[in-house]
């Protein structure tokens, strides 16, 4: 019998894919972004942030049953600023929910009392509140419209009443309405200076362009617009070789560029009927020897 032939298998074929791979992209796609829509609108509708919020709230009644609630606010950093008023601005109490206290709205409230130039408020597990202040340091005194207040070095009013400045007293004084953002440049400038900035007993800002000094011996000294450094280092010298502040003098104006104009006090009333005429002022130029 002839053999029997067995039949060549035909290759498997393999099984088409459900969605070819460009296809399966696209589906995908559209998974991902009905996914962000639905998303976008639970915002939109509210649902999400009703969601948010109830569960936020069950989180911090959850947590304050457990003991987690305000017992000790801490504060570090405080000299001047009124601890009650810090109290007031964090804005919790005794017994509140420690997860419920936003520390952020407490450090905005905080950094809008008058003598706090920043602020950090943070929660301490499981019961206390701790807040850390940086205070403004007052550099002057300053006088407006018959009032005295206390300024720091970015003239920041500091809100403390005339009671509260006797131990500011030894602070220079400024006066003028525009004193307070150009005091910390004058002070500066003054350092080059220190001799005759311990003289200093008061600086008047004229014009909101310039200074005028009061020493301590009642001189006034003018200064000019522009150049202030140059012109107290001439005063200082003056001072300094030739007794230029121990003469009888009532102003030294300098408003002049390279003059140096003397004024002396005028002369007691018994000496004015010998004088029929003003004593003229002196006129120095740099560099002259007065």
């Amino acid at each position: 019998m002839p053999a029997r032939v067995k039949p060549t298998p035909q290759p498997k074929r393999r099984a088409a894919p459900k969605h070819p791979p460009r296809l399966r992209w696209v589906v995908r796609g559209v998974g991902v972004a009905l996914l962000i829509g639905g998303v976008a609108w639970l915002g939109v509708s509210g649902t999400a942030m009703r969601m948010v919020d109830a569960a936020t709230n069950d989180l911090v009644r959850t947590s304050a049953s457990l003991g987690y609630r305000v017992q000790v606010v801490t504060v570090e950093g405080r000299v001047e600023t009124d601890a009650q008023e810090i109290l007031r601005a964090v804005g919790v109490a005794r017994g509140d929910a420690i997860l419920g206290f936003n520390p952020d709205t407490a450090r905005r409230t905080i950094e809008q009392i008058p003598w706090v130039s920043s602020a950090t408020v943070s929660r301490r597990l499981p019961d206390t509140v701790h807040v850390m202040i940086t205070e403004r340091r007052p550099i002057a005194l300053w006088q407006n419209s018959g009032k005295l207040t206390l300024i720091d070095r970015d003239g920041t009013d500091l809100g403390v009443p005339a009671s509260g400045l006797d131990e500011f007293r030894d602070l220079p004084l400024v006066v003028g309405p525009d004193a307070p953002r150009h005091t910390q440049a004058m002070l500066d400038a003054l350092k080059a200076v220190p001799d005759l900035a311990k003289r200093v007993s008061a600086m008047v800002r004229v014009g909101a362009r310039r200074w005028d000094l009061r020493l301590d011996n009642g001189v006034d000294v003018k200064l000019p617009e522009e150049d202030v450094a140059a012109a107290l280092k001439q005063v200082a010298n003056a001072a300094a070789n030739e007794k230029l502040l121990d003469r009888d003098v009532r102003t030294v104006d300098l408003r002049l560029p390279g003059k140096m104009v003397l004024q002396q006090n005028e002369a007691p009333a018994a000496d004015k009927k010998d004088n029929a005429k003003k004593t003229p002022a002196t006129v120095v130029r740099a560099g002259q020897r007065i």
